[in-house]
């Protein structure tokens, strides 16, 4: 009997190669796109940051807040207080990736106080902005300025520095709206 000489591989090895090379390549998409989402987060929670490092350090020499207001659109006088990553929508609003319709200016009730609202119609990025370390003297309220006695207009205890996820998830449960109050 003659012997015959195999050197390929049978149609199921085959198959079971790209259908492991399959189930990768959608685990490491999957992957990919989680990796982005919180790079889009991370960028948010830095934008907000520097936008309140930024008029502190803009108000560092003055008694207050009294003259803060915000700005129709960018302009020298605002060049550096809005972070370049955020830009102007048409609304005369600052927007990021994940953040839309974001103001600032001096809070209503004390000269010494200012706001930063934005919009945070996305959920899991709401509550990871919310329970972020914002540190002290920064207060942290949902849909209304969180400086009432210590309670924003739904009565939810505003919280300094930082909410915890489980107080982050119930804020952001119904609401897109974030205040963030500075304390000079």
């Amino acid at each position: 009997m003659q012997k015959i000489n195999q050197n390929g591989r049978s149609m199921i090895e085959m198959l079971g190669v790209l259908s492991i090379v399959g189930v990768l390549t959608v685990g490491g998409i999957s992957l990919y796109v989680k990796a982005l989402y919180q790079r889009k987060i991370t960028a948010s929670i830095d934008n907000v940051g520097e936008l309140i490092v930024n008029i502190k350090n803009a108000y560092i020499n003055r008694r207050d807040f009294s003259t803060l207001t915000f700005p129709q659109s960018r302009d020298k006088d605002t060049r550096n207080l809005v972070p370049e990553a955020m830009s102007w929508s048409s609304t005369s609003a600052i927007k990021d990736s994940l953040m839309y319709g974001c103001s600032f200016g001096k809070h209503n009730k004390s000269d010494k106080m200012f706001y930063v609202k934005c919009a945070i119609p996305d959920k899991i990025a709401c509550v990871k902005l919310v329970s972020a370390e914002w540190g002290k003297g920064t207060y942290i309220g949902i849909n209304e300025e969180p400086f009432d006695g210590g309670l924003d207009k739904m009565g939810t205890k505003v919280a300094e520095g930082k909410v915890s996820i489980g107080n982050a998830n119930s804020w952001c449960q119904d609401n897109s709206s974030v205040f963030w109050v500075v304390k000079k």
